[in-house]
């Protein structure tokens, strides 16, 4: 006769383990040695984990500035940078005890990761992103450490070797749990992984699946390429201003911003401001007393561009001149073209430079 017992705990966010006892009595052996008395007993004791809680993860990536000097022998990296990881520990096969696979490369019953992906949303100085445009898609997979714990910080690379464009990608990301064994896993939110152009995830089962970061926008730029002012305008540049009075700058930069501040006489009135901007007008003591509204742009490779209008009582008195900015922006440094003037500059009142109609349409043009 044989008999099994089962004693087994279920509880949720944690290992759960069982341990199967096998007791065999009435058999009987030829030549059994004569202290070979008693029924025969085997253990073996099974462990897994079960959670009832979607996977998660805190992810930021980061800008990129792209050295001219090695772009075109070794791409850029777009980064992701992942705290917060759960559930952790991650949780190894074993079988009484002892860890099924090597030392150096042990089973795992499931491992966290992470999924980026995304595409080029705004490039800077195109038109269009073709299909198969060289670095426009991106897909990347991060298996976290075996070891990891919610307070480790981890980095790792978006893209692998395809050379980016400038302008803006749009990136989401997702945590999830990925197993080889979707048997002996008692978790929730099966989904079949079909990446099948990803050798690193093939065979496993995803779980719990969780976005954490949706189309966030993350620019890349050449430290070459100099942002630059394609548009700027005040609705106070023929008219008289009193204390209080509302001022509004709209402006234009081209290139990849990563803020734009506001300041009104060097004091910062709002971080990260978009166009149009409208401050109130500061105190006249006299109609000599000067005032500075700016808009002051810094892109992704630290590079600054300002937007500025300086009024007095009489009105608008100097306005930052726009750039010259060439008719079709590349990013090709080795394919230069000829620069135009975007719209003509003529002399106004009181020495301010005004913008003349006309203004044509610029993919990369930013009003931010």
């Amino acid at each position: 006769m044989m008999t099994s017992r089962c004693m087994h705990l279920l509880q949720d966010d944690e290992e759960s383990c069982v341990t199967v006892t096998t007791t065999l009595n009435g058999y009987a052996i030829d030549n059994q040695p004569a202290n070979f008395t008693g029924p025969m007993t085997s253990e073996h004791t099974i462990c897994w984990y079960r959670n009832n809680h979607q996977a998660t993860a805190n992810i930021t990536f980061s800008d990129l500035c792209i050295d001219d000097a090695t772009a075109t022998a070794t791409p850029g990296q777009l980064t992701a940078t992942v705290t917060g990881v759960a559930p952790t520990p991650a949780q190894t096969l074993s079988l009484n005890g002892q860890a099924v696979g090597s030392e150096d490369a042990p089973a795992m019953l499931f491992q966290n990761a992470l999924q980026a992906w995304g595409n080029l949303s705004s490039p800077l100085g195109a038109e269009d992103v073709l299909e198969d445009t060289i670095g426009s898609k991106l897909v990347k997979y991060y298996f976290v450490p075996s070891n990891a714990t919610a307070a480790d910080n981890y980095t790792f690379n978006v893209n692998s070797e395809d050379l980016l464009q400038e302008g803006y990608y749009a990136l989401s990301a997702k945590a999830s749990v990925f197993t080889k064994y979707p048997t002996i896993v008692d978790l929730q939110g099966k989904t079949t992984v079909n990446q099948t152009d990803i050798a690193a995830v093939q065979g496993y089962t995803e779980y719990m699946g969780a976005t954490v970061a949706d189309r966030v926008l993350v620019g890349v730029q050449r430290k070459s390429t100099l942002p630059t002012l394609y548009n700027i305008s005040c609705d106070k540049q023929a008219s008289a201003i009193r204390a209080g009075d509302d001022i509004t700058l709209t402006w234009q930069f081209v290139g990849v911003p990563r803020i734009i501040n506001c300041y009104h006489d060097g004091e910062l009135v709002q971080a990260d401001c978009r166009s149009p901007m409208t401050i109130p007008a500061g105190g006249f003591s006299d109609t000599a007393t000067k005032h500075v509204f700016s808009a002051v742009m810094t892109d992704v490779c630290g590079n600054t561009k300002n937007a500025t209008l300086t009024y007095t009582a009489t009105g608008v008195t100097e306005v930052t001149e726009a750039d010259y900015v060439p008719q079709t922006v590349t990013v090709n440094p080795g394919n230069p073209v000829t620069p135009r003037k975007n719209a003509a500059t003529i002399s106004g009142p009181d020495g301010l430079a005004l913008l003349g109609a006309g203004l044509v349409a610029l993919v990369g043009i930013v009003a931010l």
